[in-house]
């Protein structure tokens, strides 16, 4: 019998921490493209994005402290919640495998289009976003919780 709650409480154990790990973002991710290819991570297609674009999504941003609320709604407009709430539209490009947003750039005094690989995380949860402009790390994320 003694085996067996041992067993029990091993397996208890094992399902805590792996969802603790899958709530914690990721500190490391390969600092571009090139080297996210490298690193064998699958890069998502169109359709494959499909399952998060529209939604909203908790997304981790260089030298940011906090995940930020990112939300993709079905009209094409996005938000993104930090202190003051950001706006843009966003659309999937097929022939290019990515996601684009466009946003107005107060110091350019433009909409300025920036388009993104996305690619999965090895803990399958989290996300790479990789600027096709620079080919350089942009942001983490995960679909938002429940």
């Amino acid at each position: 019998m003694s085996g067996i709650r041992y067993l029990a409480l091993l397996l208890i154990i094992a399902v805590s921490t792996a969802h603790a790990d899958a709530t914690v973002f990721p500190k490391d991710s390969p600092k571009n493209l090139k080297a996210a290819e490298s690193a064998g991570l699958h890069r998502l297609t169109t359709e494959e994005l499909k399952a998060f674009i529209p939604g909203s999504m908790e997304v981790l941003g260089h030298g940011a402290g906090k995940p930020k609320l990112r939300t993709y709604k079905p009209d094409g407009v996005f938000e993104v919640q930090s202190w003051k709430i950001n706006k843009g539209t966003w659309r999937l490009d097929a022939g290019a495998n990515t996601w684009c947003r466009t946003v107005y750039k107060e110091k350019k005094r433009e909409d300025v289009e920036q388009c993104f690989a996305v690619f999965r995380a090895p803990d399958g949860v989290h996300y790479f976003d990789y600027d096709v402009g620079d080919s350089f790390h942009a942001s983490t994320w995960r679909p938002q919780s429940k």
